[in-house]
């Protein structure tokens, strides 16, 4: 998967969100759809990584995803990772 950005591109996460509580994760939303469109997939994936970007600010952020679990964090200079 790969983030593409555009002019106020802010909702990665969001999205990232959004596929992972309709189409990914056990249990998901369009599991329980019914629809044929779904009848391959599997519903089961835990999806854990983390994106390193840089908002149009400058400021360089973190977004990680645990178990499912989505967060932020902004990388500041001289505090935590950075």
């Amino acid at each position: 998967m790969q983030w593409v950005d555009i002019e106020k591109s802010n909702s990665a996460v969001h999205e990232l969100q959004y596929l992972i509580d309709h189409f990914l994760r056990p249990g998901a939303l369009a599991a329980d759809d019914g629809r044929d469109d779904f009848s391959d997939f599997t519903f089961d994936h835990v999806v854990s990584g983390t994106i390193a970007a840089r908002r149009q600010d400058g400021w360089l952020y973190l977004i990680q995803c645990r178990d499912n679990a989505i967060s932020e964090e902004t990388l500041v200079p001289g505090r935590g990772l950075w």
